[in-house]
């Protein structure tokens, strides 16, 4: 074979992918994205779980702080933000979805969207979720 005929045919030759290659590759994709999409909502929810029980407990921190500080009875109602912000907390919790938090009175629990922290403990904690959990 001389050196044309090898010229010719290497300018025959495409490059790029093949159709039964990119169905392939996108075949992969797919099965990996089923797989791993409820993981990664699952993971969501798990952190907003999280978030919502920790400013739940900040809330309730910074109520203990102002009620020793202040001798305050255990009847008091804490004026949510107006008390415990910037003294007893940085700033009022906001999210993990919409909603608010609210302090309530000294000696119940605050509460996120009308609901303690014992009540998303038992319908959205450790790894328990119901119809009922909004997070």
């Amino acid at each position: 074979m001389d050196g044309r005929a090898y010229a010719m045919r290497r300018i025959g030759t495409r490059l790029g992918f093949t159709l039964v290659e990119m169905l392939i590759v996108l075949a992969i994709a797919g099965v990996v994205v089923r797989f791993a999409a409820p993981t990664l909502l699952q993971a969501r929810s798990r952190w907003r779980y999280e978030k919502c029980i920790t400013n739940l407990k900040l809330i309730e921190l910074a109520k203990v702080k102002l009620v020793k500080q202040k001798k305050y009875p255990k009847t008091r109602v804490i004026h949510d933000a107006k008390d415990l912000v910037p003294t007893y907390l940085k700033s009022w919790p906001t999210g993990p979805i919409d909603g608010e938090y609210s302090a309530e009175t000294v000696g119940t629990g605050a509460t996120f969207r009308g609901h303690t922290s014992g009540w998303y403990v038992k319908h959205c904690g450790n790894d328990h979720y119901d119809g009922d959990c909004p997070l």
